[in-house]
Order: C-alpha cells, then structure tokens, then sequence
C-alpha cells in the first residue's frame, strides 16, 4: 500500500509537469504575439488547451506509470515512446488527416516535455511546488484580467455613432 505522503508528492509531480508544459506554452505565445498580453491570454485561455495538458496529459502520464510498473519496464526507451504515442494517439480520434498528423506531432512533443517536467520533479521539491502550485496560480490570474481596459480613454455617444478617443502622453509629446 502506498503512504498517503508518497501519493500527494505523486500527484504534485503530475500537477508540476502539466503546469511546467502549461508555462513554456504561455512563454511561446507571449513571445510569438510581441510580448502583447491581450493576445497572450487569448491564446491561453481556451479551455481545450486546460483540459488536454491538465486533464489528458496527466490521466495519460497516470496511466502510462501504471503501464511501466505492471510490466516492470525499466527502460528509458520505452517509457519516451509511451509518452509519444499517448501524445499522438488521442489526435487520432478525430480521424486521420494532414491536420491530425501535425496536431499529433505537436502532441509529441507536449508529451515529451510534459515527461521531462516529471523527471525533473522527481529531482527537485523546488521545480515540484513551484510548477505545481506557483505558476498554475499565477497563470491562471494573468489570464483572469482584462487586458482590454485603457486609461484616459473617453468616447462621446451620438444620435447614430460613438466618437472615442484615447489621451496619450507620447502622442502629446510627438506635437
């Protein structure tokens, strides 16, 4: 029978690899749309996304350590192709297609990294609660803001239109 301790360090190993996958995800997006957070969080906070890393990738990776230790598999071979066809596989459900291909090699290498996020935090208690807790938390209130919001922004509403403008320091200082 497995501790109690030793399942919720299990589970956070799980939480810290998904929120490690999560969070190198949100640095591409952030850094692909200029570092721009209103398209950062447009690009992040579609719900499918959650669900595939948080929900699929860490009942796969459960699943895939219940594989390895009811067939003793000891070899870091085996377990990288687990990873690579639990990341390919669940695309094929939508049918094979040109789409599905390259959908299921980016799952890949979602896999691969989400893989890499729980070795590394079966190595380190630090990357552990800090990909675990930390950065899901953080993420998840950068994305909960509204990026949308201008300051000095008025808008006069007529019959038929609405005029707005935005007051802006740099724009008075280009005058």
């Amino acid at each position: 029978m497995i501790s109690s301790k030793k399942m919720v360090s299990y589970c956070v190993s799980k939480f810290a690899a998904a929120g490690f996958l999560f969070f190198l995800f949100f640095l591409i997006v952030f850094f692909s749309s200029d570092m721009k957070m209103y398209q950062t969080v447009e690009g992040v906070s579609n719900h499918v996304l959650w669900t595939f890393i948080f929900g699929y990738g860490i009942l796969a990776s459960i699943f895939i350590d219940w594989l390895i230790k009811k067939y003793s598999v000891t070899q870091l071979k085996t377990k990288i192709e687990l990873y690579a066809v639990a990341g390919f596989a669940i695309f094929l459900l939508f049918g094979l297609s040109m789409y599905t291909v390259i959908a299921g090699t980016v799952g890949i290498f979602c896999a691969l990294i989400f893989y890499l996020g729980t070795v590394l935090s079966t190595h380190s208690r630090i990357f552990k609660y800090i990909f675990a807790i930390v950065v899901p938390i953080t993420l998840f209130v950068l994305i909960s803001r509204d990026y949308t919001i201008k300051k000095n922004w008025k808008a006069l509403q007529k019959d038929n239109h609405l005029i707005t403008s935005m007051d802006d320091k740099r724009s008075r200082l280009r005058q």
